[in-house]
């Protein structure tokens, strides 16, 4: 189910607000229930549909995984100077049993 789980941040640092959304349930090639997530970029059309076997996610989709079933958005180290504060976001897709982290810098 596309949009189980929702955040929201800046993933891609341009100043725009993008969307994570979660599909733990998708099938990823033959795995089926591996899941996956999809980053909606707020300011261009570019978009990532990302899971466990996309570079940078780490681990590899497993049946069952639910990868994207809970999703968290944090921002660990805010940019600021003494006009402006920026937030550059992550995404965090927490473990899930038998799942990975996904971490989007």
């Amino acid at each position: 189910m596309f949009g189980y789980a929702l955040t929201t941040g800046d993933f891609n640092h341009d100043g725009g607000t993008d969307l994570a959304a979660g599909a733990p349930d998708e099938d990823v090639g033959a795995v089926v229930d591996a899941g996956a997530v999809s980053v909606l970029n707020g300011l261009t059309t570019a978009g990532q549909f990302l899971t466990q076997d996309s570079p940078g996610v780490g681990s590899s989709a497993e049946p069952g995984d639910s990868f994207g079933a809970a999703l968290a958005a944090a921002n660990p180290a805010p940019a600021s100077t003494a006009a402006t504060t920026t937030t550059n976001a992550t995404a965090v897709a927490p473990p899930t049993p038998g799942s990975s982290v996904l971490r989007r810098h």
